[in-house]
């Protein structure tokens, strides 16, 4: 008779090889079904996610990480709102925005239990136990404290206290290597504290991106007011037609990180168009051109192309797909993107009667992720490799087109782009 030990081992191992059996399932039929629904469990704890200095989508990241992880080790995930940089903001405050305005959290429940971060707060005496630093650089009062993120959270943890007294573990870089649920329970498993605190869990791991757990990216679904802007921009914009949907990120922006104002990585080619890249050495399908962070081996260079062979490479991909219209979602200044037009045909938000009221009237975040969602809806979709922006819209768009129809290419690899 199997003791009550090897039965629960048993129940782990059913767990598991069900959840293989669906991603597999997955894969061959090309198309992303719903998350399923996971066996109840008693939670041992809570997870708090802590990204600092970090924007948008690096944050949705990071939060994608925090569910694997608290479902892994069976604990229940407090949600967090997103915070906005300080550099991002005129009045150098950091905001909140309530993660549910943006992203349907139903999903996530059938996935892992969740709580608010305010009733985490109260559940753990506005403390955390432990800390797990995922960033590969050693933690500092001052990076910890960074525009007081925890703070804004309801957290007022001792943070000098915590390293004092050995409350916390680095782990080593390989986290995001990781493809199943068994090496995170291997590696921290063995803390027993309440409440643990993962400390800026970027990049997205291997986990939820190609491991076990993949269901949980390709399962992310706006919620409905964003997927509501968004039809109705893009039916706005172009009838009932279908379109191309195009990122570009501008690397030239007056606010944030700007490598290629830096220029401190080698140079290629010349224009008045700069894309960083970051090639992975082994690449075999569209998704290895991907950012999902720090890409360690790969090749790393600015490529600096004419904005003139952009367009070419634009109308060169339009043709390709029957003359589609174009939808162009970038954050390129207004007179550069009045320069590109001067090549190709494309369509903005600004174009857009409804899409102008929201730019005056809505968050950033509401804005980045109404934009996002136009993306999604396309028929195609090309987006910019050193983005995680365009990142986010590959995940969207999985249980829209299927894993075959996720992404079409990028810019800056695209064959008329000339270096």
């Amino acid at each position: 008779m199997a003791t009550s030990r090897s039965r629960k081992r048993m129940k782990i191992c059913i767990t598991l090889i069900t959840i293989g059996i669906l991603t597999e399932a997955i894969q061959k039929r090309d198309v992303i079904v719903d998350v399923p629904e996971t066996q109840s469990y008693k939670s041992s704890g809570y997870v708090i996610t802590h990204f600092s200095g970090s924007g948008f989508n690096n944050q949705i990241h990071q939060i994608l990480n925090g569910v694997a992880f608290a479902r892994a080790l069976n604990r229940t995930y407090c949600l967090p709102p997103f915070v906005r940089r300080k550099s991002d903001e005129i009045n150098s405050r950091a905001t909140l925005t309530d993660f549910s305005e943006i992203f349907d959290i139903r999903h996530f429940r059938k996935f892992v239990t969740l709580e608010s971060i305010e009733n985490c707060s109260s559940l753990c005496r506005n403390r955390v136990d432990f800390i797990i630093n995922m960033s590969p650089n050693k933690m500092s009062v001052q990076g910890y404290e960074r525009q007081n993120t925890m703070k804004l959270m309801g957290f007022d943890s001792k943070f000098s206290e915590l390293v004092k007294f050995k409350r916390f573990k680095n782990l080593q870089r390989s986290w995001a290597e990781w493809h199943t649920e068994l090496q995170v329970v291997s590696e921290l498993k063995i803390q027993r504290e309440k409440c643990l605190e993962l400390f800026q869990p970027f990049p997205a791991a291997n986990l939820i991106v190609n491991g076990n757990m993949k269901i949980l990216s390709a399962s992310l679904q706006f919620s409905n007011s964003i997927e509501e802007k968004a039809k109705r921009i893009a039916e706005d914009l172009f009838e009932d037609s279908s379109y191309i949907s195009v990122h570009w990120r501008y690397e030239y922006q007056e606010k944030g990180e700007s490598k290629c104002r830096k220029k401190n990585l080698k140079v290629r080619g010349s224009g008045d168009v700069c894309f960083v890249i970051f090639l992975k050495k082994q690449r075999s399908e569209l998704k290895d051109y991907l950012n999902f962070g720090e890409c360690r081996g790969c090749e790393k260079y600015l490529l600096f192309v004419r904005l003139e062979d952009l367009g070419s490479a634009l109308a060169d991909f339009q043709t390709s797909m029957g003359g589609l219209e174009i939808y162009l979602a970038s954050d390129a200044e207004p007179r550069v993107m009045e320069k590109l037009r001067k090549y190709i045909h494309f369509k903005t938000i600004n174009d857009s009667k409804i899409g102008f009221n929201l730019l005056a009237n809505e968050s950033m975040e509401v804005l980045s992720a109404v934009e996002q969602g136009i993306c999604a809806l396309g028929e195609n979709f090309i987006g910019t490799s050193y983005s995680t922006w365009t990142t986010t819209v590959w995940m969207l768009r999985s249980h829209l087109h299927g894993e075959q129809n996720r992404i079409h290419g990028f810019l800056e690899h695209l064959t008329s782009v000339k270096t």
